[in-house]
């Protein structure tokens, strides 16, 4: 989800005044990424017809629902993947969980629950800051430092992979 907040306010007016172009430019725009997590989530290679099947959910709802906004769109794409492609946590029940994941669980388990909160909706489910601080009632600084320390504890849990956050 590449695309810059400008690039994002401009592809909406199009979009919902129904313009021809603007579905061929919304796939443009977020088919790689979406390709990308949902390969992720899925563990497969083939999964264009998964991710055109999401975003033409995501312009449906964006040209349906008239406030949302283009800061919350790469969130409501990431969204409707966890919905629609959720994690088959029998698939992993078998097996030993990546050593990242255990040091991630152990360190977003000495946090608070405001915290992981905060990280979630920021990393998982990519919303604007702004919404998060209103949203958590943190204030800018408040928020900087739940970021701040949990790239410390993640670097210092794992050396190689210096810029986790």
């Amino acid at each position: 989800m590449a695309a810059n907040l400008a690039d994002l306010t401009n592809m909406l007016e199009p979009v919902r005044s129904g313009d021809r172009n603007a579905p061929a430019d919304w796939l443009k725009t977020f088919f790689p990424g979406t390709c990308f997590l949902i390969r992720r989530r899925l563990g497969k290679p083939d999964v264009e017809a998964e991710a055109r099947s999401v975003l033409d959910a995501a312009l449906l709802e964006v040209q349906e629902d008239a406030s949302v906004t283009a800061e919350q769109i790469p969130g409501l794409i990431r969204r409707l993947i966890c919905k629609r492609y959720p994690g088959n946590s029998s698939e992993y029940a078998d097996s030993p969980r990546p050593a990242r994941v255990k040091d991630a669980e152990r360190i977003l388990n000495r946090m608070s629950p405001v915290e992981r909160d905060a990280l979630r909706r920021c990393y998982v489910l990519g919303e604007a800051p702004e919404l998060i601080l209103s949203g958590l009632k943190l204030t800018g600084e408040q928020l900087k430092r739940i970021r701040s320390r949990a790239r410390a504890e993640f670097s210092a849990s794992n050396p190689t992979q210096a810029n986790v956050a």
